[in-house]
């Protein structure tokens, strides 16, 4: 093969990458642009899919970042995590226990604050009898807080901040425990506020700044 051959075959190699990453995003911008199409109720659609095996790390965006006034969504856009950081609060708890610093079998009054543990015993609940592998799978029986009404209220005061202790508080008044630990299973937010109070008891930090170093943001 000489030179000229060899470096014809490198660019065509380099070309049909090129081409295909080219091929491959502009195939994913249609893919999410025809969803927000479909659906007339749709506000905005952002995707990210990352695939080192391919060489792909691309970022798309879809519709209204405020549809009011027409802004457009970016795929760098801020958005809300929403329940979705309840894999990373769990993997925190776990990553805890691998440094022995608790095990998911604790019964979880030994591991939250005197006043939680209180609030939640003056409505009926055994701290002692229920475990962090509870919260973890939402088998602890604790009632949740995010009822359609209480939903509704929240929305009648925007501003207004609510904290751990307020909104697992809202979760002790929104009725009896629903059964004993282990006996059903209940999806409960309040199980993983409880999950980032146990964090930030074993690291003495904000639960957030725990996750960061625990799962090694920075390094993946």
């Amino acid at each position: 093969m000489t030179y000229r051959h060899l470096f014809i075959s490198i660019g065509l190699i380099i070309f049909n990458t090129l081409a295909w990453c080219q091929s491959i995003e502009i195939k994913l911008q249609a893919l999410i642009d025809s969803v927000f199409m479909a659906d007339p109720t749709s506000i905005g659609i952002m995707v990210h899919v990352e695939s080192p095996e391919k060489d792909l790390s691309w970022s798309g965006a879809s519709g209204y970042a405020d549809a009011e006034h027409m802004t457009a969504l970016e795929p760098d856009q801020p958005a809300l995590i929403a329940s979705s950081i309840k894999p990373y609060v769990s993997a925190t708890i776990l990553r805890l226990q691998e440094l022995g610093e608790l095990s998911i079998e604790d019964p979880i009054d030994s591991r939250l604050t005197d006043a939680t543990v209180s609030l939640f015993e003056s409505d009926g609940y055994e701290m002692d009898e229920i475990r962090i592998k509870h919260l973890l799978s939402h088998t602890s029986g604790i009632q949740g807080y995010d009822s359609y009404a209480f939903l509704d209220s929240v929305s009648t005061q925007p501003q207004f901040r609510w904290t751990r202790d307020a909104l697992l508080n809202q979760a002790v008044l929104m009725g009896d425990p629903q059964g004993e630990a282990e006996d059903l299973f209940a999806y409960s937010d309040a199980n993983y506020l409880l999950c980032t109070e146990i964090i930030e008891g074993v690291t003495q930090k904000p639960f957030y700044s725990s996750m960061r170093e625990l799962l090694k943001y920075a390094e993946l």
